[in-house]
This record gives structure tokens, sequence and C-alpha cells, in this order.
């Protein structure tokens, strides 16, 4: 069964050129594969910890501030 889901132009001439001559289901069922396929091959890309330390550090600030914002725009509701 076929469903209708609108795009605005840009989208629509930008998933036109991506499909050729196959179907837009087909098109976006292999986006949607691509986009959720096996994370067990990014497993021990990130080798060095000097790295691995920066990154969480990075993580957790940007949490905290993420956190803060949310916080504010909940208490002004």
């Amino acid at each position: 069964m076929a469903k209708l889901i609108a795009v605005n132009e840009e989208v629509y001439a930008k998933l036109k050129r991506l499909k050729g001559t196959s179907s837009f289901s087909t098109l976006l069922d292999g986006l949607i594969e691509k986009k959720s396929g096996d994370i067990k091959k990014y497993f021990g890309v990130w080798r060095d910890k000097d790295n691995l330390d920066k990154l969480e550090a990075e993580i957790t600030t940007n949490r905290k501030i993420a956190g803060l914002k949310r916080k504010k725009y909940l208490a002004g509701v």
C-alpha cells in the first residue's frame, strides 16, 4: 500500500537526482538502510586515548550546556 509524503521543491529535486531510474521507494529504502548500518564497523576506530578523553570531555560539557538551556526553557513555559 502506497502512502503520500510531502517534501519541499529543493528536497524533491535532490531526491530525483539521486534516484536515477529507480523508484523513490527504492531510493528511500536504500538511504534508510545505509543510515542504520552496523555500528560494529566503527569499533576500534579511535584507538588514541588522548583523543577519546578530549571527545568525552566535550560531549559532557555540551550535555551540561544543553541541560541548563532546557531547564531555563522549561522554567519560562
